[in-house]
């Protein structure tokens, strides 16, 4: 991928979402909030691939990929009006769909095109295709890092400003200020994640996205999210039990572990 490829692609998404504002020019809170979701991925997802060493092609393609990840998250709450995807479609299988469809990766090479494809198709997969060759796979691993660095960003200030009520999409309609639940809490304890079902309170949330440690793929981007506090945030925002400090220390002592050796995970 060259400059002129990464300006067109960029246009192209310019473009997109400009169709998602109003008469007035302005865009709803929450798609904003989308916009802005996607800069900051992009950034990161650049950063990040810089700090691996990647060549500036590799870089271009990785910092595209958080652009476009959440593309049709746009329609989806435009049509639907929800980011929940059982309630509307699997917005990576969208996403991958709306690219496809246009033309914008028509100047790149056909094994660009699936990277950037297959890392928009499966940055919201719980599992990966375990039949992806190991250069996708790479640029999946990289979006998947960066999107959850800045989810987490977001829940936490929704939460610290108390705009929770602004965006119900973002904290998907769980009790506010119930505790955790007894079965999450045992799901995390023997599978290390947690399944959605059994998420009912916003403390239930961020024991989720705790459980997002054990699935950082690289170093960067593990350095970012210690540097950034993101587990002092979780731990700020849940309601404690013996339970919720187990699991909270158990996360602090995993990425403490990681961080001492100075290793990338994955490669």
């Amino acid at each position: 991928m060259n400059e002129t490829n990464q300006t067109d692609i960029r246009t192209w998404f310019m473009d997109f979402t400009e169709k998602y504002r109003d008469k007035n020019g302005t865009m709803h809170p929450v798609l904003m909030l989308k916009y802005d979701h996607s800069m900051r991925v992009a950034t990161d997802s650049r950063d990040i691939a810089r700090e691996l060493g990647w060549s500036a092609g590799d870089i271009a393609i990785a910092e595209t990929i958080g652009l476009l990840h959440d593309v049709s998250r746009f329609p989806q709450f435009a049509e639907y009006k929800t980011f929940l995807d059982h309630r509307s479609f699997d917005h990576g299988e969208r996403g991958y769909q709306i690219i496809a469809k246009s033309d914008i990766l028509s100047g790149l090479c056909e094994s660009e095109q699936n990277q950037i494809l297959n890392s928009v198709r499966y940055h919201n997969k719980k599992t990966i295709d375990p039949g992806m060759n190991s250069e996708e796979l790479r640029f999946v691993n990289l979006i998947r890092d960066a999107d959850k660095l800045d989810i987490l960003s977001i829940v936490y200030e929704t939460i610290k400003n108390n705009r929770h009520k602004d965006y119900p999409e973002i904290l998907s309609h769980v009790d506010p200020d119930g505790p955790a639940t007894p079965e999450l809490i045992a799901e995390i304890r023997k599978c290390g994640h947690g399944s959605y079902e059994n998420v009912r309170s916003m403390t239930d949330m961020n024991l989720m996205r705790m459980t997002w440690v054990y699935n950082i793929n690289y170093m960067p981007a593990l350095q970012r999210l210690a540097k950034r506090g993101h587990l002092d945030q979780l731990d700020e925002t849940m309601i404690k039990n013996p339970d919720v400090e187990e699991l909270l220390a158990k996360a602090r002592n995993f990425v403490a572990d990681k961080l001492s050796k100075e290793n990338p995970i994955k490669t």
